[in-house]
């Protein structure tokens, strides 16, 4: 008979120390969403309870609120944690997109670094693209898509100038910037 694969993750020695210390954080992020997962559950099984006016309710409710809290605080701590010792766990690249996986016995991390456009204070971005896309009417010039990222009501595409070059943008007096981003996935209860 053929041995099945053991879906659950090898027990291997951490990397690093911050690797040991991540996956402590998500071992106490699991805990936190199982309690609040019966939290609610006690919650649900007394609702029907709560018509007759049962006693228990308010503790109930109280008791599910703070574990909602207590899972909440341990999600920030993991992000926080994640953005503090990046270069321990993932390891980034300076260069935008990038997005990397650390697979823990507990959960997975994630990081992303994604490029965006900055909306500079100094720099009237909306008035350079519109001197553009007047030429692109008047069809002085390769301005093609000048137009296309001025909203009518005179305020600008942000989201459309996300897929410009940097040259372009640079024509208008902003850049693209490199953005991170952190976020993690418990594993299911078994």
């Amino acid at each position: 008979m053929p041995k099945t694969e053991n879906p659950k993750p090898k027990t291997v020695p951490y990397p690093t120390p911050a690797h040991a210390e991540a996956d402590r954080l998500l071992t106490e992020a699991a805990a936190a969403k199982s309690a609040r997962v019966r939290a609610e559950a006690d919650l649900a099984g007394e609702l029907a309870r709560l018509k007759e006016l049962s006693p228990f309710w308010e503790a109930l409710e109280a008791n599910y609120l703070q574990e909602l809290a207590r899972e909440a605080e341990a999600a920030a701590r993991i992000k926080a944690f994640e953005a503090e010792q990046k270069w321990d766990l993932f390891d980034p690249p300076t260069t935008a997109p990038h997005s990397i996986k650390v697979e823990l016995p507990a959960g997975e991390l994630f990081y992303s670094l994604e490029a965006h456009v900055i909306r500079p204070k100094k720099v009237n971005v909306l008035a350079a693209v519109e001197e553009y896309a007047a030429l692109e009417i008047l069809g002085v010039g390769d301005y093609q898509g000048f137009a296309e990222v001025v909203k009518i009501s005179k305020s600008l595409n942000w989201d459309a100038l996300q897929y410009w070059p940097p040259e372009r943008l640079q024509l208008v007096g902003t850049d693209k910037r490199a953005k991170e981003t952190y976020s993690f996935e418990l594993r299911e209860e078994g």
